[in-house]
């Protein structure tokens, strides 16, 4: 140890601040400062000197999460960043977590409900960039900003989270409605706020109603992402009549209950991306149930730069649904700049599905599809053998009792 103990303090900081670094973004590796601390007393003293060596810790070992109170502890005054996401926090360690809200700036945190636990109470996240909270109860103390254009801009009150970017929340569904009404405030606590995701985890679509919330209107300016995930019931369905987004580039929304949902999902969906006017959405995957063709026209039109289109398991296109992509209108086609189009299910009406295939085909528009079709007549079969060369795709005919064409990612089976 006689050649160790004769490197310079300040060569001793630089190796021990590159080491925490190297031990980023894998697991269990972010230990470094504190195996760092126990090699010997004056390694201690200047590990603990030094509260940025404290500022990352990530777990997946439930064993070892109480080790977060000693980085919240050592890290002093500095920005952390905390990574609890593959554990279940305890009631006592959320509190210790968010009691030093402020200088968070990176938090992924799972808890459990435990009974006669009081929700964490969210006030002062402005070091915040992403907040991850799955399962966890909390509220927002903070008074709700104003309806749109009723109050300048100069009167408004100071956001809670102004720089957070990014906002992943997981509500169970017994939970429901305060928890999403608690998620629903913090969201209008980020004027930044560029990704928003919600989970409603759930068997069953238990409570519909509002509470009695009154909503008002309210602009997510920046906001590029939405994701609508699970029990996508009564409450979700009414905010997004109330709110709009007017930069979006990607709407994913995916009901598990769409047997039960009947049309008022497909109804507030159209609603919400035509007050939207978001005229730049790219990217769209909606498992929302069977819409009537009046909305499912609706949501054409307000999409016309849509470029990837995912639909739900559950409920087939029919053939109206199909002639309205096919049919061209006066301004040409409908979401002329389709070029990857997937559909999970079967749809009802083969026919339908070949001439939309081609009519894209043929302008060069679709370049890859992914479509099951069950019961292919053989006319449909040999129009779209003879047609095969428009894509470039191999044609593969399987013999026996099921045959299958596989014709790039189109997959027919007859």
């Amino acid at each position: 140890m006689a050649i160790i103990t004769s490197i310079e303090y300040d060569v001793l900081v630089e190796i021990f601040e590159h080491a925490c670094k190297m031990s980023d973004g894998r697991p269990n590796d972010h230990q470094a400062p504190l195996n760092l601390s126990l090699t010997c007393r004056r390694w201690r003293e200047i590990i603990l000197e030094h509260g940025c060596f404290w500022t990352r810790f990530t777990c997946e070992d439930i064993d070892r999460i109480g080790l977060a109170r000693v980085w919240l502890q050592r890290s002093r005054n500095n920005i952390l960043d905390l990574d609890l996401s593959g554990t279940f926090a305890s009631g006592s360690l959320l509190c210790t977590i968010f009691e030093n809200q402020s200088r968070l700036g990176r938090l992924l945190v799972e808890g459990t409900r435990c009974k006669g636990t009081e929700p964490v109470a969210i006030s002062d996240l402005s070091s915040m960039s992403k907040l991850k909270l799955d399962r966890i109860l909390f509220m927002v103390s903070a008074s709700p900003p104003p309806a749109i254009d009723q109050t300048p801009s100069a009167a408004r009150p100071q956001p809670i989270a102004p720089i957070l970017y990014e906002l992943q929340v997981t509500i169970e569904e017994k939970d429901m409605p305060r928890s999403f009404w608690a998620a629903v405030d913090l969201l209008e606590q980020c004027p930044r706020l560029n990704k928003f995701s919600l989970h409603i985890d759930g068997h069953s679509p238990s409570s519909h109603n509002t509470g009695g919330r009154i909503f008002n209107s309210y602009s997510l300016n920046n906001l590029a992402e939405i994701s609508l995930s699970g029990q996508v019931v009564g409450p979700v369905q009414a905010w997004l009549q109330h709110t709009t987004a007017p930069n979006l580039r990607l709407l994913d929304i995916r009901n598990k209950n769409n047997r039960n949902s009947g049309s008022a999902l497909p109804d507030s969906v159209a609603d919400f991306l035509e007050r939207s006017q978001c005229c730049g959405v790219e990217k769209a995957w909606l498992s929302i149930g069977r819409s009537g063709i009046q909305t499912w026209e609706r949501i054409i039109q307000a999409l016309p730069g849509l470029r990837m289109y995912y639909s739900g398991e559950n409920f087939p296109f029919h053939r109206e649904e199909y002639e309205l992509l096919t049919i061209r209108n006066g301004s040409g086609d409908r979401w002329p700049c389709l070029s990857q189009f997937t559909k999970v299910g079967y749809p009802g009406d083969t026919s339908a599905v070949v001439s939309f295939l081609l009519s894209r085909l043929r302008r060069s528009q679709l370049f890859c599809a992914d479509i099951e079709v069950r019961h292919l007549n053989e006319d449909s079969r040999r129009l779209l053998e003879d047609h095969a060369e428009l894509s470039q795709c191999r044609v593969d005919l399987q013999s026996g009792a099921c045959k299958t064409l596989a014709w790039d990612n189109l997959c027919l089976k007859p």
